[in-house]
């Protein structure tokens, strides 16, 4: 009497192309994991840097006595800085820089705070002032630069460049 049955042979092919499809299969579900944790760091870091740019648009809107450079005694004239000195609406002098990867917020000299979130990972920020001169009769105009990346993530594969230019509202002596 013949039983029916698989062969050996059967057998052994059956299972590598089973393990074959679930490697392939397991392998493009950890792709799309990955992926979606990149995009989910770097969709977090991107939003907390726009919050960062909006904070400081908002307090340079009601802004005065632009300066660029502590350095320099507070220098005036156009061109690219890496820092910005005014004093906001409540006559407090505040302080806007990079530090690291973070920016970083002092007011009237204390020790600077960061602005930034941790998952922020910024790589440039950059201050262009233009229309500054005293007695010009213009009011300045400040454009903001920041390169942003999400930490984790390496920068030759996602970064953003964020950019905002703001006005002042009161005119400069």
């Amino acid at each position: 009497m013949k039983t029916k049955g698989f062969t050996i042979v059967e057998l052994l092919i059956a299972v590598t192309l089973f393990t074959a499809l679930i490697g392939i299969t397991s392998g493009v579900f950890i792709q799309s994991l990955r992926a979606q944790r990149n995009l989910t760091a770097f969709i977090a870091a991107n939003s907390n840097a726009s919050l960062t740019i909006e904070q400081i648009s908002r307090e340079t809107r009601t802004g005065k006595d632009f300066c660029a450079n502590s350095n320099s005694g507070c220098k005036i004239d156009a061109g690219v800085y890496k820092e910005l000195i005014f004093t906001n609406s409540k006559n407090e002098k505040v302080k806007y820089e990079l530090s690291g990867r973070s920016v970083m917020r002092s007011l009237n000299g204390q020790a600077p705070i960061p602005v930034t979130a941790d998952n922020v990972n910024i790589q440039t920020l950059s201050f262009y002032i233009t229309g500054n001169q005293p007695g010009d009769g213009k009011n300045p105009r400040i454009t903001i630069v920041l390169k942003v990346g999400a930490v984790g993530i390496p920068f030759s594969e996602s970064v953003i460049n964020l950019e905002t230019t703001i006005t002042p509202r009161t005119l400069q002596d």
